[in-house]
């Protein structure tokens, strides 16, 4: 599956035909998939709140200085990014580490409605080495944020805050009053450049740690303190609910909390596979992490994010206020870029267009610019993100049949004769050369005004190339 930035322009169609061109996807015979069908996670919104993921302009715009009007955040390489509610003053703070080890830290002095973040010295100063990056959550349950810092030697950086919940101040833990000590510089608990993120795992109501490494695999440390006493575990072997997670390399995780109740619904992590930056999915079920999760169904590679990003490092939050997790991605680069959550009026737009063609539509391109701000989108569409033709029903992922091939089914109203759905598939993205893939259509129920469209991939998935398929919609005259 391709995240992609935009779908190329459309071949010119003969006058009068309306062409609409929808979904981008990645097929791909590496055995991304695993051979098991891949549904999308619970509490996750199934992604929506990702429909719609707009780089804004060129650069992101959080940073600030004095007058609040900086250019983009730049720590100079491989910025790796966090959200938290650092001051307990209801909106999101940002705390960004970097390659050169130090943390810069951007506090939200806006509304929970509209941030504006700007440099603060809090944390100037702490230098940790090499390959910075930070995750916030209150580790010793006394209702205030602590700090971990992963680095680039096979360790974790643990920061008390000793301060109190509005005013954050930080103390170096080691020795016997470092939890992690036990596990300090050892190769056989994790790989280097460790990348924490701080959750509730297993609902014991303590927050644990899961850590990412180059290796492209995740470390479990569970939260089994007693009596004063803060204790970490690693849970190693069948015991790492994350043991058969293994993308790519430099993984780095973040665990997303959509309403805020302390149960993850997921883990959205950043890895570099296959010569580009990708970002996962990985469900946490009805509650938890009860199961050990697969490895590699929902994998969303993230490409022409900028040249040279190599690598990709998510944080996840509700930044302005309106109930959809909007989502910071770090990279190689050392910049963050922004990406707005939510449907919007775009959607219903690009659903209504779609899905429910009215007779004297004009020509459009909603897959170059579906919410029309003349911004360009750098995601258009993801299998799972694609707008709803029935209620609550979004695309499912891809399926592979009993014959190897990928198949994809979608459903539209059948209240137009004149569309027509086909999809194409090509070598690459220009789609200078396709293969047409006309859909098996079934009416599983005659009264629900629907009809089902299901396409196959011709070339079976174990020993297919990397490819691009597309829908194309056709609104005959």
């Amino acid at each position: 599956m391709i995240l992609q930035s935009r779908v190329s322009s459309p071949s010119p169609m003969p006058a009068p035909r309306t062409v609409w061109w929808a979904l981008l996807l990645l097929l791909s015979g590496q055995g991304l998939l695993h051979g098991q069908p891949a549904t999308v996670g619970h509490g996750f919104m199934q992604m929506a709140s990702f429909q719609y993921l707009e780089r804004i302009a060129e650069n992101v715009p959080l940073g600030s200085n004095e007058d609040g009007h900086a250019p983009a955040i730049d720590v100079g390489d491989r910025s790796k990014p966090t959200l938290a509610d650092l001051d307990h003053d209801g909106d999101l703070d940002l705390l960004v580490g970097g390659a050169n080890g130090w943390l810069t830290y951007y506090e939200n002095i806006g509304t929970p409605t509209e941030g504006v973040f700007k440099f603060s010295s809090l944390l100037s100063g702490l230098d940790i080495g090499n390959e910075a990056a930070p995750a916030l959550g209150d580790l010793d349950g006394d209702g205030d944020l602590d700090l971990l810092i992963g680095c680039d030697d096979y360790r974790l950086f643990f920061y008390e805050n000793t301060g109190t919940i509005t005013k954050a101040s930080f103390a170096l833990r080691t020795g016997d009053a470092d939890p992690f000590s036990g596990y300090q510089g050892d190769a056989s608990y994790w790989g280097n450049y460790t990348c924490p993120t701080i959750t509730d795992v297993n609902g014991s109501g303590r927050m644990d740690v899961v850590v990412g490494d180059v290796h492209g695999e995740m470390q479990y440390f569970q939260n089994d303190s007693h009596d004063g006493q803060l204790v970490f575990t690693w849970m190693g072997g069948l015991a790492n609910r994350f043991k058969d997670v293994s993308v790519g390399s430099h993984l780095a995780p973040c665990a997303v909390d959509n309403n805020g109740n302390g149960r993850p619904e997921g883990l959205l992590f950043g890895t570099f596979a296959n010569d580009y930056p990708h970002l996962c999915w990985a469900p946490g079920g009805a509650f938890y992490f009860q199961e050990p999760l697969p490895s590699g169904q929902f994998l969303y590679p993230v490409y022409s994010l900028e040249e040279g990003e190599r690598s990709c490092a998510p944080a996840v939050g509700d930044l302005d206020g309106d109930g959809e997790m909007d989502l910071i991605l770090g990279g190689t680069t050392g910049r963050l870029f922004l990406f707005r959550g939510g449907a919007g009026a775009g959607y219903e737009v690009w659903q209504a267009l779609c899905f429910n063609l009215p007779g004297e539509a004009n020509l459009a391109e909603p897959a170059a610019d579906p919410d029309g701000d003349r911004i360009r989108n750098l995601v258009e569409y993801a299998l799972g993100l694609l707008p709803k033709s029935a209620d609550a029903s979004p695309f499912p992922l891809p399926l592979l049949d009993n014959g190897g091939h990928l198949t994809q089914a979608l459903q539209i109203r059948d209240d137009d004769p004149k569309l027509s759905v086909v999809a194409e598939v090509s070598a690459d993205l220009s789609f200078a050369s396709v293969t047409t893939i006309q859909p098996v259509i079934s009416d599983p129920d005659p009264d629900d005004g629907l009809k089902t469209l299901t396409f196959t991939d011709p070339t079976p998935a174990a020993t297919a190339p990397r490819h691009f398929l597309r829908f194309r919609f056709d609104h005959a005259p």
